[in-house]
């Protein structure tokens, strides 16, 4: 399982918290005269530090394919992109099963499609807040929250380059986490709004 090769990355950099995604979901992208859907599947690493205030701060590395679809297959792009993000997460116990948690996050992902007669480039920066209320039964732990996610991106080529960002920018969601020891868990996320996604998650946090 791979919650078994996770210790190793905090031991050996000291960090308290290591978590591994895999994600597949969708969000519409509007541009001057249109409004597209780009269909996104990610890997990503995360890992975080916790300070003395229980505040943690963390750094995600990601690869992301990414269709935006269009009016015909022939005109669909698709991008390879990589991205780089640091966030702040913070939780707050209210008691033994009860938590409340809020983050921040910034990442920028910049790509390219070189499949056809050029390359065309894709670079987005996007800002996530988020809130949830976390209640834990036994090893199970449930976190409804909501988010807001604010984009800003570019796709250019030699025809000129086009101006994007997210139609709608809430979203909400349903996180369930099954602890298979005391500081390793398993977690399903389903999110819909400004975006519908799925996410599976190998999650260590000492």
């Amino acid at each position: 399982m791979l919650l078994a090769v996770l210790p190793a990355a905090p031991a050996m950099a000291e960090w308290t918290g290591v978590q591994f995604d895999l994600a597949d979901g969708d969000s519409d992208w509007r541009f001057d005269n249109e409004t597209r859907n780009a269909q996104i599947d990610s890997v990503a690493l995360r890992i975080e530090e916790r300070t003395a205030s229980g505040l943690s701060v963390g750094v995600h590395f990601g690869y992301l394919s990414v269709r935006v679809a269009a009016d015909t297959a022939a005109e669909t792009e698709r991008y390879d992109v990589q991205n780089l993000g640091i966030y702040l997460r913070q939780p707050f116990q209210i008691s033994e099963s009860v938590m409340l948690q809020s983050g921040i996050e910034f990442r920028y992902n910049s790509g390219d499609d070189d499949t056809g007669d050029e390359v065309v480039d894709i670079d987005w920066s996007e800002i996530r807040v988020e809130a949830g209320l976390g209640v834990r039964f036994g090893a199970v732990r449930l976190m409804p929250y909501a988010s807001w996610v604010d984009v800003d991106g570019d796709i250019g080529s030699d025809a000129g380059t086009l101006v994007f960002e997210r139609d709608e920018k809430l979203s909400q969601g349903m996180r369930a986490d099954y602890y298979v020891e005391p500081t390793g868990f398993i977690r399903l996320q389903v999110e819909n709004g400004g975006s519908d996604s799925v996410l599976l998650s190998f999650v260590r946090r000492l």
